[in-house]
């Protein structure tokens, strides 16, 4: 309970010291920047009706490091040319997990070094052209034209990028696996993919129980306070607490729940302050298939 009321207090000055530095792309992407002085933490994430999916640029002296691509073409093209205002090298993207809403934006990238988990290449490789013309016939050519497949596998355990330490972990059972954890150990800060997701309704695709086994385990460790999620804006570990909160009741839920609008309006009433409603209407057709 203490160090909850202690991260409530320093997320406070946290996120003020981010709103200080608020712009609005023409794309409808709000950026923010949290200035740690050897580095700065550019966070671009997408408007809600655009799945609110937040990618980061870690800006150290020379060069960027870019963790995920967005998932729609324009905003993919714009956080390029986002990233290529700062004038500084790009070393690499690191793709947190398999999603698409993380991967098909990449194509931005195609001419730097995109690294991924082994198993995240294999997935990208072998489902990712049929995932995204599946998701081409839904949403239409907002959708990218091709594929761009990671060509280069992260190595677990510390690396220094431009004197930067940056540690890279797998975590297993969270809402993907596996997930690509990255922490900077210097900063207290950890980019933990869609393991964790900020002041919206969850995508539900990982199993709650095993996910809410990882958010305990992050949450175990205060060393990292400062929290970089795949979905919405950063925050602090009390987004942890908030996600096994909601993970708890959705299990609940999917047990005695028979339809899948019985199960939405039993979620967006138990959290009425949450946005993207739209994240629930997605998964129904998974969680609730028709028989």
């Amino acid at each position: 309970m203490l160090k909850h009321l202690i991260l409530a207090a320093t997320a406070t000055l946290f996120a003020a010291n981010i709103a200080a530095a608020d712009e609005t792309r023409a794309t409808g992407a709000q950026v923010q920047i949290q200035d740690f002085g050897q580095i700065k933490v550019h966070a671009y994430a997408a408007p809600e009706n655009m799945f609110a999916m937040t990618t980061y640029i870690i800006e150290s002296e020379n060069e960027l490091v870019l963790i995920d691509g967005q998932m729609f073409a324009p905003l993919a093209n714009d956080y390029r040319v986002y990233a290529d205002s700062l004038n500084k090298q790009i070393n690499r993207v690191l793709l947190t997990h398999g999603h698409p809403d993380h991967y098909l934006g990449l194509v931005a990238f195609e001419d730097v070094p995109i690294y991924a988990l082994p198993a995240t290449v294999k997935e990208v490789a072998e489902t990712g052209e049929a995932t995204r013309v599946a998701r081409r016939e839904m949403m239409g050519d907002i959708i990218p034209d091709s594929v761009v497949v990671p060509n280069v596998e992260v190595k677990l355990g510390e690396e220094i990028i431009d004197g930067v330490t940056y540690e890279f972990s797998a975590l297993e059972g969270g809402e993907h696996e596996p997930m690509l954890i990255t922490r900077l150990p210097q900063f207290g800060v950890i980019s933990v993919g869609d393991t964790a997701m900020n002041n919206i309704h969850l995508f539900l695709a990982g199993k709650p129980e095993t996910w809410i086994n990882a958010l305990t385990g992050l949450d175990a460790d205060d060393a990292y306070d400062k929290v970089l999620p795949g979905h919405g804006l950063p925050g602090d570990q009390s987004m942890y607490v908030a996600n096994i909160k909601y993970l708890t009741k959705a299990a609940g839920m999917l047990k005695t729940s028979k339809t899948g609008p019985e199960f939405k309006e039993a979620m967006v009433a138990a959290f009425p302050e949450l946005g993207l409603v739209g994240a629930l209407d997605f998964f129904l057709p998974y969680l609730f298939p028709a028989k």
